[in-house]
């Protein structure tokens, strides 16, 4: 078997796709020309002057779509696909392949959620998001400005601004899955303009549904109030607090995938605790003429504790994997104008230093009917330790006006970080000895983007990105880890374009990755650098049919393939085979209808085509096209919304690998998603217009 089987073409799957196409409405761009994004200069600066693949989610579209995942939103996007593994765990293919390891970098109003070192594929679940006006999504390395972990992409979360009038709102949901949820909203600015603030929430329970020891809740909530000093000045402050308590029912396996019995899940006492809580704290002040410098402080406090599914092991024996750490941070960057063509340049300092304690036990378990139960008293510690570390950089970028409509780009920025590791076991055979380790890198960036009116906007960009290994991945083992830093080079050209007084919208890019010592995971869980090589094409459309009807569609389709052969330890080549969990091709197309001003009806259909569970490409998971509709009517103050998730009850994975025992016993595993899942809700909405 040489390739997936994406050139099938089915009812459900790619002829969906190729009507929308055929009938123009393709192509989602969730933003037009004239949107305002801030994540691809750390200012705001309108998509169209933007040389990046860059695509947003509004404040409008999230209010519309009430997502209680970010990923029913963010996943029409062009060659965006978020997986939900429930409770807002996740894992995110973003012109790579579904992946745990850090290749992505998600931030909080420009601010990381997580310090480099600490990676984890789920950290969106740390973010309030009943608490955020926009998502912004840059596809490619974008470590020029924002450092490591960017090397695939990045996620903007941007915090809701406070109204100008008194406004507050109270929503309930319910689905028939057992899921229940509360929102809540209060926003306001003071008689004298200067003081304005927003207090946001919301707490689910997911309790009795469809999958066995899935049961889950989370209690989040943001407040921000900005302060106008004065003399072109403003403190903006932010606290955001999340409590996430999960079980972990893990995947299934071969037996139940085909059987049907997607939700026996063989965990009984397997979960995850999370506390989350960020203060960030910005001053921006027009110090001189043409000029704007930001300071920006920042604190993490997050501790984790899990007894983890995937550390059951079928012989009965498991592990705990407990982390807490803190940091402390601050960011200062200057933007300065240039003359009369709007030339600047950006230039800035980041300093984030702290610590973590990672803590690990082993412990024994039956299993009884398939079932892993009666877990034992925690039998020996593991791994015992604790982690200095920072991460210093200094960045710049220059935004060159060449002429009118035609811009250039040119930025680097140069991280250095640094891990401080203690063993804190008193035996010898308890993890790495105590050491210290630091890595570099200098991330440079040289777009071109011409515009020359505000309909059209073509783009080029070179960039390059890298990452360096986790404090686990250096340190998780009984010897130090041989992972090196993974760099990545990008290339990429595009164009931006409306047309018909802004009724047809669309865009189309084209793009290679050279990936070097990019980090994998095989078959036994084991991590080893390898070179890849990435090519991709992106394209999407959104046309405003009439008054009442809106069509949008997204298409990308991608050759992922193995560059050389392992290293660090893993001898097998598999250079030339597709890359594992790399969907050839995703699409997304959705027509919403509006019956009248207060009445509207959605219908998506998403499609991930079959990827490869495996690296010698042999077990192949078939794809699936998922359809969803939602209904929402407003009335005064009151709103009211029901919508269904995976209409046709298809039976289909969130996520499929291949494991393998030390003994070489092979298995396929399945995380499934969910079945056919009905949701309604009501929204009371209080002042405001």
């Amino acid at each position: 078997m040489d390739k997936p089987k994406t050139d099938k073409l089915t009812a459900s799957g790619w002829s969906t796709i190729a009507l929308a196409v055929a009938s123009l409405s393709s192509i989602c761009s969730a933003s037009t020309l004239d949107e305002v994004v801030v994540t691809g200069s750390r200012e705001g600066t309108e998509i169209r002057n933007t040389p990046a693949t860059i695509h947003k989610v509004t404040e409008k579209e999230l209010t519309r779509e009430k997502p209680i995942f970010f990923g029913e939103v963010v996943n029409r996007i062009p060659g965006v696909y978020v997986n939900n593994l429930g409770a807002e765990q996740h894992m995110a293919s973003i012109r790579q392949p579904i992946s745990t390891q850090g290749v992505y970098l998600y931030l909080e109003d420009g601010i990381p959620v997580r310090p480099a070192g600490l990676f984890n594929h789920n950290q969106v679940y740390e973010i309030n998001t009943a608490g955020i006006g926009g998502i912004e999504v840059i596809k490619g390395p974008t470590s020029s400005l924002y450092g490591s972990y960017a090397t695939g992409g990045l996620m903007n979360f941007l915090t809701k601004a406070p109204s100008q009038e008194f406004e507050a709102s109270v929503s309930g949901q319910i689905s028939d899955r057992g899921y229940k949820r509360a929102d809540f909203g209060i926003s306001g600015t003071s008689k004298s303009g200067e003081q304005a603030y927003r207090l946001s929430g919301y707490s689910f329970d997911q309790s009795n549904g469809w999958a066995r020891h899935s049961d889950s809740s989370k209690h989040a909530f943001t407040f921000r109030h900005d302060s106008d000093l004065g003399s072109n000045r403003v403190l903006k402050t932010i606290v955001t607090h999340t409590d996430l308590y999960s079980q972990m029912g893990g995947s299934v396996t071969q037996s139940d995938w085909i059987s049907g019995q997607i939700g026996n899940s063989p965990q009984t006492f397997t979960f995850r605790d999370v506390k989350a809580t960020r203060l960030v704290s910005s001053l921006e002040a027009g110090l001189n003429q043409g000029g704007l410098t930001t300071f920006t402080a920042f604190y993490r406090n997050n501790e984790t504790n899990q007894i983890p599914s995937f550390l059951t092991r079928p012989n009965g024996m498991g592990r705990t994997l407990d982390q807490s750490f803190q940091t402390l941070g601050l960011d200062v960057r200057h933007r300065q104008i240039i003359g009369e063509s709007g030339s600047k340049i950006t230039t800035g300092l980041m300093f984030d230093q702290g610590s973590m304690r990672g803590n690990e036990k082993n412990y024994t378990f039956q299993i009884v009917g398939g079932r892993y139960v009666n877990r034992s008293d925690f039998t020996s510690v593991e791994r015992d330790y604790k982690t200095a570390f920072y991460n210093a950089a200094v960045y710049s970028q220059a935004d060159i006006v060449l002429s009118p409509g035609l811009t250039s780009v040119i930025g680097g920025r140069y991280d250095f970080i640094n891990y401080d590791y203690t063993r804190l076991a008193a035996q010898a055979n308890l993890g790495v000895p105590s050491g210290t380790t630091s890595y570099d890198g200098f991330s440079p960036k040289l777009g071109l983007v011409f515009s020359p009116d505000s309909s059209v906007s073509y783009y080029a960009n070179l960039s390059s990105g890298f990452a360096p290994p986790e404090i686990s991945t250096r340190y998780g083992g009984s010897t130090p880890g041989t992972i090196a830093k993974a760099t990545t080079f990008s290339k990429e050209v595009g164009v931006r374009r409306n047309v018909w007084d802004g009724r047809l919208t669309w865009d189309f890019a084209l793009y290679e990755l050279d990936m070097k010592n990019a980090v994998y995971s095989n078959e036994r869980s084991t991590n080893y650098n390898s070179d890849s090589q990435i090519r991709g094409t992106e394209f999407g459309i959104g046309f405003n049919v009439n008054k009442q009807l809106d069509i949008f569609t997204s298409l990308s389709f991608t050759d992922q393939k193995v560059a050389s052969a392992q290293r660090n330890g893993a001898s097998r080549n598999f250079a030339g085979k597709f890359l594992r969990y790399a969907p050839q091709g995703l699409g997304n197309i959705q027509a919403r209808y509006s019956f009248a001003e207060k009445t509207s009806l959605s219908i998506e259909a998403q499609y991930v085509s079959s990827y490869f569970m495996d690296e010698a490409n042999s077990v192949e998971y078939k794809g699936h096209t998922l359809f969803n509709a939602r209904f929402t009517h407003s009335e005064g103050p009151l709103e009211y919304w029901i919508s269904a998730r995976n209409i046709t009850n298809e039976k289909y994975a969130e996520f499929a690998t291949v494991v393998e025992t030390p003994q070489g016993v092979r298995t396929n595993s399945y995380n499934p998603g969910a079945p056919r899942t009905i949701l309604a809700g009501i929204r009371y909405n209080f002042g405001g217009k």
